[in-house]
């Protein structure tokens, strides 16, 4: 125990420590897992850190660089006895699910929770803890680099944090999601994301949509545009690096609109990262040679979308009747919709016994869908409080 901090911890640097340590986890109810991984230096996310605590006991710090085999792990992560529990889970599950091969499940995400506890849609940790627990934990490891051996204290005391006290906020939050008649609400949520959870390759085919400026290229240069993006992404996932590492997005809009066929046109190129290109000339070529050789009908095209007059301010008005409830109900208001969800539901006002929206599902319509689509229908009135709110009234 560091005398210290008072946090008891172990050490687990190799399969056997973690196996065993697993073994003392097999009767809790309630796991706390927290990761720590790097992952501006690779293309996927490199998992460095692992930290677990069961409902009573020290924190298991698994260093992940010792870990040949977390089969250990994976079974306690798909138990579905042991309810999980995590702070901002997508990140994680997508991390443990590259290196375990399995789904975690069931999952308590206290992000999630307190967004519908009135916290906001993004709490820290650290305000989470601070304001359910009244501790203060320590930010100065918030940028500290894992990869390095050995973990410092410090790096060690900061990780223990993370889950030490995620077991008393998930139980006040259960207990206060209940009392206020959410726990239904969170309970379809929070599988609904989890049915979405882990890692899931992109297609290289499909990488030149994340391309910045792509939009500024057509036709037979977007055809060339896809194959240099495929080729990159290819390229960095063999060799676990950024895309930025093996072409800019800079470099591929400049080669898709010029399509140089040699490296002395390349070199003039203001754009382009000449040493990353000259390296990868060959490949450059190739893949712009079957851009340039597809047929019209197999280019990739734009999105085009049919420009639907909205009346004046509708948009606005549905966006203050969320905001509203939101705050009436004490619910962070941007996990209740995207404005594409919302500007979908205002578009397809006529059709909404019908229409495919989240809002119009669950827990968002028992909050807000349904007095929205009275709304819609001219069943609600809009005015001006005394204090300059807007209130909505039925009619």
């Amino acid at each position: 125990m560091n005398e210290t901090t008072g946090i008891d911890t172990v050490y687990i640097d190799s399969a056997a420590k973690l196996a065993a340590f697993c073994t003392e986890l097999r009767g809790t109810r309630r796991l706390a897992v927290d990761t720590e991984f790097v992952g501006e230096k690779y293309y996927y996310p490199k998992l460095e850190v692992v930290q677990l605590r069961g409902e009573s006991g020290p924190v298991g710090i698994v260093d992940a660089q010792a870990i040949s085999n977390w089969g250990s792990l994976a079974e306690l992560l798909a138990d579905p006895s042991i309810l999980k529990l995590f702070h901002a889970a997508d990140q994680d599950l997508d991390i443990l699910g590259r290196a375990t091969g399995v789904r975690t499940a069931p999952v308590f995400d206290t992000q999630l929770a307190a967004s519908m506890l009135g916290f906001g849609a993004q709490i820290s940790l650290v305000n989470l803890v601070r304001a359910i627990v009244e501790v203060e934990l320590s930010g100065k490891q918030t940028t500290s680099d894992w990869s390095f051996r050995p973990l410092t204290q410090e790096q060690i005391d900061y990780a223990a944090a993370d889950v030490l006290h995620l077991h008393t906020i998930q139980e006040k939050q259960a207990q206060e999601l209940k009392a206020r008649g959410r726990d239904g609400w969170f309970r379809d949520e929070q599988e609904q994301r989890l049915a979405t959870s882990g890692y899931t390759e992109q297609e290289p085919m499909d990488a030149w949509r994340r391309v910045k400026d792509w939009a500024s290229l057509s036709g037979r240069d977007l055809a060339v545009l896809r194959e240099l993006a495929a080729m990159r992404e290819t390229r960095a996932r063999e060799r676990n690096v950024p895309r930025k590492l093996v072409l800019t997005d800079e470099s591929l809009v400049e080669l898709a609109r010029f399509q140089p066929d040699t490296t002395e046109k390349m070199a003039k190129l203001r754009r382009i990262n000449v040493g990353q290109a000259s390296r990868l000339f060959g490949e450059i070529r190739e893949a712009t040679r079957r851009g340039k050789t597809l047929p019209r009908d197999q280019w990739p095209s734009k999105p085009t979308s049919e420009k639907v007059d909205i009346p004046t301010g509708l948009v606005e008005l549905c966006q203050a009747l969320l905001r509203t409830e939101a705050e009436n109900h004490g619910v962070a208001p941007t996990i209740l919709a995207t404005t594409s969800e919302l500007t979908q539901v205002i578009i397809e006002r006529g059709a909404l016994d019908v229409l495919d929206n989240p809002l119009l599902k669950g827990w968002r319509r028992e909050l807000v869908g349904e007095r929205l689509i009275r709304l819609l229908r001219g069943e609600v009135c809009v005015v001006v409080g005394k204090d300059g709110g807007l209130i909505f009234e039925d009619r």
